[in-house]
């Protein structure tokens, strides 16, 4: 039964179809989080170990380009409801002070919080929101957010890939991915 399993999911994984599904998943997740994309990342990246297909580069590739995308669409939506919820929030003391707060935090530490939030479970939909809203520059928003897609991209990939490698020598097989030695 695991045979077949198996191998219907090494057909999936190296169909490179599932470079596209790695980056819908990666940009849906900024707004709409039903699964964490880390987790299609991970599993595409053991499929990529076990049989070279598709290489861990194009998973990086598309797995980045993915969550690029999908934050820069969630920081559209926080730039093109701004204006609104500013209005809306400026029309209470205590909700005034929260969008104050968020608005200053955002200036003083945004490339912080853009980089490192996408580590926190809605952090990362949270900060690309709130960039938006409070004005954040997209130019800077940009960069540091192409800085943390590539680095989360290429920690997950290699969470997998090398888990993989793991799994198999601690399973008897004595080698690392794709049958290299550890």
């Amino acid at each position: 039964m695991f045979d077949t399993v198996d191998a219907t999911l090494a057909t999936v994984a190296g169909s490179h179809w599932v470079l596209l599904v790695v980056a819908v998943l990666a940009a849906a997740d900024a707004l709409v989080p039903l699964a964490p994309s880390e987790s299609t990342l991970i599993a595409v990246a053991v499929a990529s170990a076990a049989s070279g297909r598709p290489p861990l580069v194009f998973i990086v590739v598309a797995a980045a380009l993915g969550a690029y995308g999908g934050d820069r669409l969630a920081y559209g939506v926080g730039r093109r409801f701004g204006p609104a919820m500013t209005a809306r929030l400026q029309r209470r003391r205590r909700t005034r002070a929260m969008a104050e707060l968020a608005h200053r935090v955002m200036h003083r530490r945004g490339q912080t919080l853009i980089v490192f939030g996408r580590y926190l479970p809605g952090g990362r939909s949270a900060t690309a929101i709130t960039a938006g809203l409070v004005g954040y520059p997209l130019g800077r928003f940009q960069r540091f957010t192409a800085l943390a897609v590539t680095i989360w991209a290429v920690w997950a990939a290699l969470l997998g890939y090398q888990g993989a490698g793991q799994c198999s020598a601690l399973q008897g097989g004595g080698e690392g991915p794709r049958g290299r030695a550890g």
